[in-house]
């Protein structure tokens, strides 16, 4: 699966935290968001490693961690599911469905700490669900290293943690759990601090934990209703997670994830009570579900569904597992042609156009780099603010929420360069006059996928 995959690895930057994770490899500043607090130690050492070590460019480095890290969330999805008692062909089965999708691939070949961080938690939960001691020390280091690559799975985590630390309370080892876990913390904490000041970085983590609940994070609080949200959190899960996304029109990959989430809504019980790995996974599953509705960014990033794969991966394979006749070898074999074929050759359709297009955001800084005078005032509306100051740095970018903000803010101060991703209300106000539109791929980027750079009357 890991292999299969090397081949089509992006370098380049997809997103926001790509472009934050490439310059910090160029020069490590948390205070400059290179990259953003807390720091990601735990995907930057292995991707600075490498590109000091073999000349690999930054991008082409972290991507090279983050495909190395699918081979490992295979090989440990393979493990949890044989510990919620499936068999062994479908146990290797879940683990491709899982780590088939659209949205997993995509995200392990690019610059990005998603599936590094998915990695170390299902090998953490794994780990945590033997219960002996030896594996509960393991799953609270794991845990550590899962705090300096992933801190948004903390909720993921939280269940994982208090099992492990109860595995080692019962054989009477509770102060050595907590010393190992904060062994692994320090270990990627105080390079850190020392690197970057103690009092410095947690000014910059404040500040930007801060930036997120209240402005730029896509929370509740800031980012459409509880219904809304939540809608977008199943449709992520169903569209970029299960290889389905409309854009594609694709009708194989629109069965195979309709079919896959009916079975898994189906199957989820069964999971949950047949074994203790399965119920740790559904609690764990329940928390990040509910963390990700509230305070996560669902309606722009399909990413925040990763989680979620694994659980429904495993419960939808064990729905049928009991029957003589779904137990043949040759029916398994067609089980997963028919479920993982559709999910790969449409993965790997769109890891190619995330290789060899580059985003909106990117061509309009091109456009805009090209065609604006150095000192031009931008008025940029929906999340555009933070790619366009690091890609173009010599323009002035004024922030504004909406398109009539933009529009009010324009006639206020006499500006009249907009670029806004609401296309269609930009290029209907009367007299505006596009410059330059930059399109692409919805299926490889879900949020701004098509941007105009209007000039208003």
């Amino acid at each position: 699966m890991c292999l299969t995959r090397i081949a089509w690895i992006s370098p380049i930057e997809q997103d926001i935290d790509g472009v934050r994770f490439v310059g910090a490899l160029r020069s490590f500043d948390v205070t400059r968001m290179h990259p953003h607090p807390p720091g990601y130690p735990v995907l930057i050492a292995p991707a600075m490693a490498l590109h000091r070590a073999l000349g690999l460019a930054p991008g082409l480095a972290l991507s090279l961690v983050s495909a190395l890290s699918l081979g490992l969330l295979a090989a440990m999805l393979v493990r949890l599911a044989l510990q919620c008692t499936l068999d062994r062909p479908r146990a290797v089965l879940a683990a491709l469905v899982a780590t088939s999708g659209t949205a997993v691939t995509a995200y392990a070949l690019r610059p990005a700490s998603d599936v590094l961080g998915l990695a170390l938690a299902i090998t953490a939960l794994s780990l945590a669900a033997e219960r002996t001691l030896r594996a509960a020390l393991l799953s609270l280091v794991t845990l550590a290293l899962l705090a300096g690559a992933r801190p948004a799975l903390a909720l993921f985590a939280l269940p994982i943690a208090c099992v492990a630390l109860y595995t080692a309370h019962i054989h009477r080892a509770l102060a050595r759990a907590i010393a190992v876990f904060l062994l692994g913390f320090s270990a990627w904490l105080l390079p850190l601090c020392a690197s970057q000041g103690a009092r410095t970085l947690l000014s910059a983590t404040l500040a930007h934990a801060r930036g997120h609940f209240t402005t730029y994070g896509g929370t509740i609080a800031t980012e459409a209703g509880p219904a809304r949200r939540a809608l977008a959190l199943a449709q992520a899960t169903f569209a970029h997670g299960l290889s389905a996304h409309s854009a594609s029109q694709n009708t194989a990959t629109i069965i195979t994830a309709t079919l896959l989430c009916v079975c898994a809504l189906w199957g989820l019980g069964a999971l949950a009570s047949r074994s203790f790995a399965g119920r740790l996974l559904t609690t764990c599953t329940a928390l990040y579900a509910l963390w990700a509705w509230l305070a996560q960014n669902v309606m722009w990033s399909p990413r925040h569904a990763l989680p979620l794969l694994a659980c429904l991966a495993l419960s939808a394979l064990g729905v049928g597992q009991n029957l003589s006749a779904l137990k043949r070898t040759w029916s398994v074999i067609l089980l997963g042609a028919l479920l993982v074929l559709p999910m790969s050759i449409e993965s790997l359709r769109v890891a190619h156009i995330q290789r060899t297009q580059p985003s909106a955001p990117r061509c309009m800084a091109r456009a805009l780099t090209a065609l604006a005078h150095p000192r031009t005032d931008l008025i940029v509306s929906t999340q555009m603010p933070q790619w366009l100051r690091y890609l173009t740095p010599e323009l002035r970018i004024r922030y504004t929420p909406d398109l009539a903000s933009a529009q009010r803010m324009a006639q206020q101060n006499h500006w009249r360069l907009i670029v806004s991703s609401d296309v269609a209300g930009s290029i209907d106000a009367p007299g505006a006059r596009v410059i330059a539109r930059c399109k692409s791929d919805p299926r490889v980027w879900p949020m701004l996928n098509d941007l105009a750079w209007i000039a208003l009357p």
